[in-house]
């Protein structure tokens, strides 16, 4: 996988638990803090964000679900901070998910061939009427990932999200999104009362 989402990862840990808590993490999920480096230029093995996700998790005692929403404000900035140019003139939601493939093989071209094929099928995404549909594909199990971050970048354009599986689950290797978008309903303010 791209080195990005452990990057961001460890990153995150350092700001929510510390320094000294995040290489516990690493060594609980079997690497060494002293000689991990995630990059962005370079393939990360699947199992490594994996065992760092479920160590992470196990260490500061919550749901992946918890803890991918907890992440999912931390990935979008930083994803904003790092690649200005991907969300410059995007109209929404919708037009980001359906660039996301690019997007990735963009992120993959430092990659070798084989690495960059991987990235390439990691993602499907085809316009529905009101949203899209997601073909996810990836040992990694980052659906949920994927779910959190959608929900935070909709409310970041004002939009609403639901967000359903045709196909697999959230936990699956392979799976199948409905993404529905619509505008924030805009709220009537109630009349201010008449004063006689």
């Amino acid at each position: 996988m791209i080195g990005w989402v452990p990057k961001v990862l460890v990153g995150f840990l350092d700001q929510i638990a510390g320094e000294n808590i995040r290489r516990i993490i690493l060594e609980d999920a079997g690497l060494d803090p002293e000689a991990t480096e995630f990059r962005l230029d370079r393939d990360v093995p699947d199992p490594a964000c994996r065992k760092v996700i479920e160590a992470a998790c196990a260490r500061l005692g919550v749901t992946e679900a918890q803890a991918f929403t907890l992440f999912a404000p931390y990935f979008l900035a930083a994803a904003r901070a790092a690649f200005p140019g991907f969300f410059r003139n995007v109209a929404g939601t919708r037009a980001f998910l359906l660039s996301q493939p690019a997007i990735h093989n963009c992120l993959a071209a430092g990659l070798r061939d084989p690495q960059r094929r991987a990235i390439a099928d990691k993602f499907r995404v085809e316009a529905t009427p009101g949203g899209v549909r997601v073909f996810y594909n990836s040992p990694n199990r980052l659906a949920a990932l994927y779910v959190a971050v959608a929900h935070e970048l909709a409310k970041s354009y004002g939009e609403t999200v639901e967000i359903g599986f045709e196909a697999g689950d959230p936990e699956s290797e392979k799976c199948t999104m409905s993404v529905e978008l619509a505008p924030v309903a805009a709220t009537t303010p109630e009349p201010a009362a008449i004063v006689a």
